[in-house]
């Protein structure tokens, strides 16, 4: 009984976590705006995952995880036109399972 009570717990807790962690992102991405600095960025979300630049445009892509229990992943892609944000994309993807690689016998 005692077993169980614990796993239970230990559920709940895991499931709150993801909750806050799920509304902490929201509420990151949120205070974004346009006309931001890349500084003022990097000091809400950090570094971001992947960058990339074309015709005086940058982007930067965020990858979010936001919920443990099925793999789920919010993206975040700011663009930035010399040092300021000038638009912003965000999506929530669940990624796929790796592939298991093959038993060779």
């Amino acid at each position: 009984m005692k077993k169980v009570i614990s796993v239970s717990v230990v559920l709940i807790m895991l499931f709150m976590v993801s909750c806050s962690t799920s509304k902490s992102i929201n509420s990151k991405l949120l205070k974004i705006n346009e006309g931001m600095s890349k500084k003022e960025i990097v000091s809400l979300l950090g570094d971001p995952n992947d960058r990339r630049f074309e015709g005086g445009y940058e982007e930067w892509e965020y990858r979010l995880y936001t919920n443990p229990f099925d793999n789920q992943w919010k993206f975040c892609i700011i663009t930035f036109k010399g040092d300021f944000v000038t638009g912003m994309q965000t999506y929530t993807n669940h990624l796929p399972e790796p592939a298991p690689y093959p038993i060779i016998p």
